[in-house]
């Protein structure tokens, strides 16, 4: 993955066939951590400050078990 790469997610509990959340990935943080920014219903817009899940690809979290693909365009 490269930052601007776009990551991809199945976040519905009810429908895993088809991929219903896209962030922006950011790259690697001081600790490690796989970072992307997205919008969040829980935040009422674009956010990486975990509210409703960690914004990481790795690790055993929301959006890391719900990682689909990424793309570069």
């Amino acid at each position: 993955l490269m930052p601007g790469d776009l990551v991809f997610f199945y976040v519905c509990s009810y429908d895993v066939t088809a991929i219903d959340h896209v962030g922006l990935y950011l790259g690697t943080d001081s600790t490690g951590n796989q970072r992307f920014v997205s919008s969040r219903k829980t935040a009422n817009g674009p956010t990486i400050g975990d509210n409703g899940g960690k914004s990481v690809l790795n690790g055993t979290g929301f959006y890391a078990k719900s990682f689909v693909a990424a793309r570069r365009l």
